[in-house]
């Protein structure tokens, strides 16, 4: 049997490494951590929009998150930038950040090609914690979307490159993901949308390590409401 002193130390390791499994299965990561990666080539030049996310499955996490969203189209060009507050039982409110640019690739006509690329970031924990878990994301999508003015629906397979670190610990757990929405534009610009957002997130650490978890498949939906032209 282990010393007294060992048994604890070990005690502490598994919960804390528990405890990051957890967090890592729950961020559901993505641009903003927990809400899904929008991208809507359809989009005019001003777009400003509020969302509540939540994870449909048990591999998400099922962590709730209102994220606010704006982003400015410059002809072929669009820059997006958006933040977030998840609520995590682990870790109480914790937010997370973005930024995006997109590349009009189609734009004439009822059918519209964007290609986007991000970054996002987020961080759990705070100093009561022993270790830090700070995550960041790179997403690169292809939007395709149809314009058919009070209805746009879109569809935007991706792949995320993406870095978690613990301290001194480092993982890479870039996987391939997919993005679905609908933008219902009413009347003076108002509008309401719907977004339903799945990963394949891969298994990372070995056993012992600090960031160990599992293969997962999150998936997250959410609803809002925007106002653009």
């Amino acid at each position: 049997m282990l010393p007294r002193e060992q048994r604890v130390k070990h005690g502490w390791f598994v919960a804390i490494s528990t405890i990051a499994g957890l967090a890592l299965g729950s961020s559901a990561s993505a641009q903003l951590t927990n809400v899904p990666v929008f991208v809507n080539p359809s989009v005019g030049t001003v777009y400003l929009a509020g969302d509540f996310s939540t994870g449909v499955n048990d591999e998400s996490g099922k962590n709730n998150a209102l994220a606010a969203r704006a982003s400015l189209g410059l002809g072929p060009i669009v820059l997006g930038a958006g933040i977030a507050l998840v609520d995590y039982d682990l870790f109480g409110k914790e937010s997370t950040y973005m930024g995006s640019l997109g590349f009009r690739l189609i734009s004439a006509g009822m059918i519209k090609v964007m290609l986007q690329a991000g970054v996002g970031f987020q961080q759990f924990g705070d100093e009561s914690f022993i270790e830090d878990i700070k995550t960041a994301d790179v997403p690169i999508a292809l939007g395709f979307g149809l314009d058919l003015g009070i209805v746009q629906p879109w569809l935007a397979p991706r792949y995320t490159i993406q870095r978690v670190t613990a301290g001194a610990e480092i993982e890479n757990r870039n996987h391939f993901g997919a993005s679905f929405g609908l933008d219902v534009n009413l009347i003076a610009g108002l509008g309401a949308q719907a977004a339903l957002d799945w990963r394949s997130l891969p298994a990372i650490g070995d056993p012992g390590d600090f960031l160990v978890d599992l293969k997962r498949q999150p998936v997250l939906v959410s609803v809002g409401a925007h106002w653009g032209f």
